[in-house]
């Protein structure tokens, strides 16, 4: 199966009203917008009610076993980028 594309301005159009911005923070688009692509669509897709490993794996074109892995190193570097205590290293 083929990877389904996420544009950029569907995730930019959805962060952009998910938050504002806090003291010494960046803004939710603006830490998104830090994200490389597949960063990005991982953190929407997982986000969706009902998602499952199986179907974002099919997304964005990876095995399911590395979702979890790449789901939670999306999630540390965002967490990081917003002033959070990701543990991004």
């Amino acid at each position: 199966m083929r990877p389904v594309e996420v544009a950029d301005d569907d995730i930019d159009t959805m962060a952009s009203t998910a938050g504002q911005s806090l003291d010494g923070t960046l803004h939710v688009s603006q830490a998104l917008a830090k994200l490389g692509l597949r960063e990005r669509a991982m953190i929407w897709l997982a986000s969706a009610p009902g998602s499952s490993h199986e179907e974002i794996a099919r997304v964005i074109g990876v095995r399911t076993g590395s979702v979890k892995t790449l789901l939670l190193r999306a999630r540390r570097k965002f967490a990081s980028l917003l002033g959070g205590h990701g543990g991004a290293s």
